[in-house]
Parts: structure tokens; sequence; C-alpha cells
């Protein structure tokens, strides 16, 4: 099939595409939709795809927008597609997708229409009854690598505190399997199958090896080429730096989360999830798995990959196959919690985000887990033993041990406990923490109902909040997609 813009071809048969004085002909759109699978750099690929929008449409390729989060992370077009996740249920197709999608395209003049979305692997079956024509991208990742990739995952973005469990037989590469049946379901010419492997990227990046894919050729001498120029980031780099969006933690990060998955994290995520992200002081070529572990399970999968690959002709699959045989292992880590490790990670928290320090030491203190408050981890963010007992929980609104409190503020001594909600409440809203301010007036109004600065305040934040309010649920939406793509 040639993807070049206006032609196609059918049955080996070139079409040129015709376009209407109002736009594309519909009937001519050729659909092209990038399926992943999970953690093989969708989330690289999509960010470039949305900040070059304009680009992809001056050559004919109509790339529907979505939102990002701080990291440049998203879940792609999904919600194009489908309606927002409802936890425990499966994605519903939208009835109108179709129409409404190509009538954009034609709109803004586009013969290509260009989604993208690691869900749409886990609801291929939906996505090819709105597009029954359309040609799907897949990236095909060595399963070794997914093992412990998942692992990562599950304690970055979600809350595993355990360690990466030894395999007792080899497991199943499922992600191959689930292609296969999809090839056999919907046909090989539907698929462009291609490696995903450094050694096998065109220009060795991921982004520039799915522009190639699709016909497109990276721009240069951009904007942002020249100010990477200006601060001494050659093309090299610039080029690694445009497909590194979802980075990886390393070790010692990945242990700090690891423990501090104990607790209930769900307000501050993102704000660690930030700065785990940038924290580059420390190891990140690793591997957990056992190496002897290690050699059984990468002969297991090099034989299914092998079988996978010839069969249904990837891309460069030779290259592909030859990168996975001399690949060695990283170097074996044992996950061991190295508390002066996890020091430096905290003391490097604490110059990056002082308050978040401040908020996860009231988190610990807080939770009542006598055997983590006197470990010496939770040391590392200011919390003392003695204060087990003692502790102050804003989500709930309990104060026990306050004088402790009204010290660490700096408050007078005939202030009262109410005076210690009213300043944290005004600390956190100076800092964006308009929720957490909003629940600590909630506790001071328990102590001081009628108080003219509550009743005040609580109309404040509450107005700011609702204004909110549309925002916060879009990005929840795409959180929960996000939640179902790490899932898939």
């Amino acid at each position: 099939m040639d993807l070049s813009r206006g032609r196609f071809s059918v049955m080996g048969v070139s079409m040129v595409k015709k376009k209407s004085a109002k736009g594309t002909d519909i009937a001519s759109i050729q659909v092209l939709i990038h399926i992943g699978p999970p953690k093989t750099g969708t989330s690289a690929i999509q960010n470039w795809l949305r900040n070059n929008r304009s680009y992809l449409k001056k050559l004919g390729i109509y790339y529907p927008d979505h939102l990002l989060d701080k990291n440049g992370v998203s879940s792609g077009n999904v919600r194009r597609l489908f309606y927002p996740r409802v936890p425990g249920k499966p994605l519903a197709p939208i009835a109108d997708a179709r129409e409404r999608l190509i009538g954009e395209t034609s709109t803004n003049g586009c013969d290509r229409l260009l989604l993208s979305s690691e869900n749409f692997f886990a609801q291929l079956p939906d996505v090819m009854a709105i597009f029954p024509e359309a040609l799907l991208i897949a990236y095909i990742r060595f399963p070794l690598d997914l093992l412990e990739s998942r692992y990562n995952q599950s304690v970055k973005r979600g809350r595993n505190k355990e360690k990466f469990p030894a395999a007792s037989s080899v497991p199943e590469a499922t992600h191959l399997d689930t292609l296969a049946e999809f090839i056999g379901q919907y046909g090989r010419n539907t698929f462009l199958l291609r490696p995903f492997m450094k050694a096998c990227f065109t220009d060795g990046d991921i982004v520039s090896d799915f522009l190639s894919a699709i016909k497109v050729k990276k721009p240069s001498g951009s904007i942002v080429d020249g100010i990477l120029k200006t601060i001494g980031v050659g093309q090299d780099k610039a080029s690694s730096m445009s497909s590194v969006v979802n980075t990886s933690y390393c070790f010692e990060a990945l242990e700090f989360k690891r423990w501090l998955n104990n607790f209930d994290l769900s307000l501050w995520q993102t704000r660690i999830d930030t700065f785990l992200q940038g924290y580059r002081d420390g190891t990140f070529n690793f591997s957990l798995l056992d190496p002897d572990q290690y050699a059984r399970i990468k002969e297991h999968f090099l034989r299914i990959t092998r079988e996978f690959v010839r069969r249904y002709q990837v891309i460069n699959g030779d290259a592909f196959l030859r990168a996975i045989e001399e690949k060695k292992q990283k170097p074996f880590k044992r996950q061991v919690l190295d508390v002066n490790e996890f020091r430096c990670v905290a003391e490097a928290m604490r110059r990056h985000d002082a308050l978040l320090v401040k908020y996860l030491a009231v988190l610990i203190e807080s939770s009542g887990r006598r055997d983590l408050v006197n470990s010496p981890y939770a040391k590392a963010f200011g919390v003392e033993a003695n204060r087990a007992k003692q502790h102050f929980d804003p989500i709930h609104g309990k104060v026990v041990g306050f004088h402790e409190l009204k010290n660490r503020l700096s408050l007078p001594k005939d202030k009262g406990p109410a005076a210690v909600f009213k300043n944290l409440a005004r600390f956190c809203e100076d800092n964006g923490e308009l929720e957490f301010a909003y629940r600590l007036v909630k506790a001071a109004q328990s102590i001081q109902p009628n108080a003219p600065w509550v009743q005040k305040k609580l109309a404040e934040y509450k107005d700011k909040l609702e204004n909110q309010s549309k925002l916060k649920s879009a990005l929840k939406n795409e959180e929960n997609d996000r939640n179902g793509k790490n899932e898939a």
C-alpha cells in the first residue's frame, strides 16, 4: 500500500484520490491507526504527533488533538472513538465517531486520517467495526523486555510495593499471541508490523521510525532545533530528546517509589512522578531478573519471537532477531532498599519540591503504620518515631500532638487548632493545592463553625474548585484511559 499523499492502491491498482471544492472527497480518505501495543513508545509518538499537527496537516494528514499530562503522556485518540472509561467496565464505542472524524478530515483538506492509542489494541474488534478499511500500525517488542517494563510501570504509576516476582515457569508472550489472533481475523495485509528495537529504528529513534512508516519526513531546521543548537544540543541529542517522553525511573527512584506505595499517594502521585522521572543521579542500566532465569526465559521468548517474525514477515525482521540474539542482560540488581540511597533521593526531592516532602511526612506520620513510621526510611522525610502516636491527619481533620505542629509552623502559643488549619490552608492555596486547602478549612469549621473567615474561605475555595471541575473531569478521564492502557 502506497502511503504517499494523494495516492493509494487497492488489489495492486493505484488510485488517485479526488478532492471536492469544499474539502477532501470523503470516499477517498485513507485511515491509519496506530494500536501500540502497550510499552512500545506510544507516548513519544503521540507527543510528537500532537505537537506537529500543523506540519502533518500540510502533508494531508489529519491527527485529532488530545490532552497531554505534565510529563507529555496521554492515552492518545481513544476518546475520539470511545466514551470515557467507567471503572470495571469495557470501553463503549461512540456511535457517530466515524462520521465525525471522516468529516473533520475532509473539512481540514486532508486525505489521510491518523489515530493513535494503546487502548486500541485491547479494543481492536470495536475499532475495526468503526473503521474496517483501516491500515493498522503495530510494533513488535521482545517479550522479555516487557516483563521488567510492565513491573516497573506497576511500581511507577500503580501501587505495587512488592519485589519483582521470581518466575517458577516461563511466562507467555501474550501480546504476540493476541496479535497473531488479530492477524488471523483481519488478514496480514491489514497490519504494518515493525520491530521495537533501537538498532532497527530509522535514525535510531522511535518517532523517526514511525514517521518513516507513514512516509513522512521528520522536519529539521525548526525553531526548536534552533534553540537546542543555541544551547549546545546537537542533532543526535535533539533526536534522542524528542523520543523520550515517559522516561523510566532509575533503580534508586524505583525502590524509593516502591516503599512510598505503602501509603495512599493519590493526592501526590503526579508530583512524585514528575520528580522521580527527572531524578538522574542513579543507576539506569539494570535488570531485576536473576541471570540464570534471564537466560532461560530469553531462549524461550527468542523461539516464539522468531516464529512470529518469520511467519508474519515483520519489517526488518532479520535485523530484529540478530539484535535479540546479541542482546546482553543489563547488570543484575538485587532489590535491597539501601538507606543511604533512599536518603539521597529524599534530599533531592526536598531540593526540588520541599512542600511535597512536608506533605509526605504528614502522610507517613498519620498512617498509623508503626512499622513504617519507625523505619529509617521515614526519617528521610523528617518523621520522628516518637511522633508515631501524635500525628496530624489533615484529610480526616484530626489534630493530635498539635503543639508540635504549631512549633513547625512558627505560630504563637495562644493560637488554637483552628489557626493551624488556617495557616496550613493558606500555605496549600499559595502552592496551588486548592482541594487540600478546602479540606483543611472544612476541618477548621468543625472547631469554629461560625467564624467569618471559615465561611468566606469555604465559599471562595468552592467557587474556584467548581470553575476547575470541567478540566479536572477531563484529566480524570484521561487518567482512567491511561490506567486502562497500562492494564492492557
